[in-house]
């Protein structure tokens, strides 16, 4: 395969790839590899043994600070399954000419595998803008932090759906200066830890793609009543670190999505 589909979890979140997987199976055209950076012991991921899934242990960064925003600012042993995902580019540029990262808590609805073919306009990274389609504010970077540092109108970008092109992120060297970032006490903390140290490094300089390509269902209904959204690619259930879609219902508008969820979820049985 030439390009590869990441994400990550801890046992906890065995779940959630479960249904991100099947998800894969039935939406997308199969021509990448799917690979789970595993925080934990081998033992814990037994329910993740498949010919189509490979488990890739021990990739972790040196330094994985809690956010202020995230999970009420609790110290998180999980923390480097969340922020592992910066390590692609270098666990793949051998192998994979492109790598795709979605969170755990997603689920594919539509063919994905364009992404592969995405232009990136010699960016190193393509993501969609946070926040949500209409509100302009919470597409900028400088509301993930308490004080002014002369972002200006720097876009901020949301890390659940990442595409990367391998070589010329480690061209830019932007894993050195993400983990330096992490180290670096002069950094301010956000709120969204990985995302917004992705943000601080990138300064804006990243890919746009359309918000169809990482819908957060809290907003899916109203965005689409707006006329500002297609049909989703990508169902993001965003929690914080505080709600899951296995554990939590994410009823919004009057539609439950975690019904949605619990379809791929297929009884924690993969396809």
């Amino acid at each position: 395969m030439e390009n590869n589909i990441v994400t990550g979890c801890t046992a906890s979140h065995i779940a959630g790839v479960i249904a991100l997987f099947n998800s894969l199976k039935e939406n997308v055209t199969w021509n990448f590899d799917f690979q789970v950076y595993c925080t934990g012991e081998p033992d814990e991921f037994k329910e993740l043994e498949h010919p189509d899934i490979e488990l890739i242990f021990g990739v972790a960064l040196p330094c994985n600070p809690s956010g202020k925003g995230w999970g009420d600012g609790r110290e998180d042993p999980a923390m480097p399954s969340m922020y592992n995902r910066v390590l692609i580019p270098q666990q793949s540029f051998k192998k994979y000419k492109k790598s795709m990262w979605l969170d755990a808590d997603t689920i594919a609805l539509k063919d994905i595998s364009v992404l592969f073919d995405w232009h990136l306009g010699g960016r190193a990274v393509a993501m969609t803008l946070n926040g949500n389609p209409w509100n302009k504010e919470k597409q900028l970077l400088r509301r993930d932090y308490d004080v002014d540092h002369g972002l200006g109108n720097t876009p901020a970008c949301q890390s659940g759906v990442m595409v990367f092109d391998n070589r010329k992120w480690l061209e830019l060297e932007l894993t050195d200066m993400f983990v330096d970032a992490t180290l670096d006490k002069n950094v301010p903390d956000g709120a969204y830890v990985v995302q917004s140290y992705l943000g601080w490094i990138l300064k804006g300089n990243f890919q746009q793609l359309p918000f169809e390509m990482n819908v957060d269902v809290s907003w899916l209904d109203m965005a689409q009543q707006r006329g500002m959204l297609g049909d989703p690619y990508i169902l993001h259930y965003i929690g914080g670190g505080k709600k899951l879609p296995w554990t939590d219902e994410y009823i919004y508008a009057g539609t439950n999505y975690t019904t949605l969820w619990k379809q791929f979820y297929n009884e924690g049985k993969l396809t």
